[in-house]
């Protein structure tokens, strides 16, 4: 989510990338805290995508030098607080993801999937004043 073109750590603006296509994973999306994460992934040796399950809205895009894997290894806190595993995509492709292994029942589950929507959405509802009906 905030690694997506316009996120809080757009990646298109680092070097060594190039941005591929739009894309979508099975999972479920949560609201951690200031960042998304994603649960309920599964592996791309246990599955394809399944339409008929929840998805996550992300980017797809190429690495060109291994220095950025680490730096994104390093942002998302891998391997102590996301895992990077292999997905599919709906689109067919095979992608790594960072997933939030962690308990989320105390989280807001964001169900539409989309973190920069659900962002457009909260900023919105947020300049909305507060009215007294009566």
């Amino acid at each position: 989510g905030s690694l997506r073109r316009g996120g809080s750590a757009d990646l298109s603006k680092k070097p060594n990338n190039t941005f591929v296509t739009e894309d979508r994973v099975n999972g479920e999306l949560y609201h951690i805290g200031w960042f998304p994460g994603v649960n309920e992934v599964v592996p791309v040796e246990k599955a394809q995508f399944d339409p008929g399950k929840p998805s996550v809205v992300g980017e797809v895009f190429t690495i060109d030098h291994p220095s950025l894997v680490r730096l994104l290894d390093v942002y998302e806190g891998h391997p102590d607080f996301f895992n990077r595993i292999l997905v599919s995509t709906e689109k067919g492709l095979t992608v790594w993801v960072y997933q939030f292994p962690w308990d989320v029942s105390d989280k807001p589950r964001i169900y539409s999937g989309d973190w920069m929507a659900y962002l457009d959405m909260k900023d919105t509802l947020d300049q909305i004043p507060n009215r007294q009906i009566g």
